[in-house]
């Protein structure tokens, strides 16, 4: 976890979150009347919402604790717990609130034959956009444990992101 200072001067808290605590504060804020559809996002976001929960869970994927043989960057420490409770988001808060969402999806995507984390989004609430929110959030994978001796892919850009073991140097960006 980290502070920054965002270009209008707010501060802003960057933090690593489990899948378990994104699903709680996002299920906390979804009230039954948004339940009932699926695409409802949250005032300021477009792609953050009650729908976030349901695609991460409703994925098209094979079950990560049948796997076989997997090399050394698609082991979990807990290798029997369902796909999700591999799923990681970075998040910026300001006031308590999110106003910046990264979401990593652990996946054997139909891109590559192996486990890895795939980027799946960033969000920032439009009130907060165009003061660096999405670079620090960015910038916190550096920082991040989860993404140790994994691989972090995204959709719009055709590269890997390998980050070796904490201490050993800087991450290793291999495009293809």
């Amino acid at each position: 976890m980290s502070d920054v200072e965002l270009k209008d001067g707010r501060i802003v808290a960057i933090e690593c979150w489990d899948f378990d605590d994104l699903k709680k504060h996002t299920l906390d804020k979804t009230d039954s009347e948004q339940k009932k559809h699926r695409n409802i996002m949250f005032d300021g976001f477009s792609y953050y919402g009650s729908n976030t929960i349901d695609d991460l869970i409703d994925v098209n994927t094979d079950s990560y604790s049948k796997a076989g043989d997997l090399s050394d960057f698609e082991k979990q420490e807990a290798p029997n717990l369902p796909n999700e409770d591999y799923h990681w988001a970075i998040v910026a808060l300001h006031n308590e609130k999110i106003i910046g969402v990264l979401i990593c999806q652990w996946t054997n995507n139909r891109y590559f034959p192996f486990w890895l984390y795939h980027m799946k989004f960033v969000d920032v609430n439009k009130e907060f956009q165009n003061q660096s929110v999405a670079a620090y959030l960015v910038k916190e994978l550096d920082k991040a444990e989860f993404i140790v001796n994994s691989t972090l892919i995204t959709d719009d850009c055709p590269c890997r992101y390998i980050k070796k073991s904490s201490g050993i140097g800087r991450p290793l960006w291999v495009i293809f």
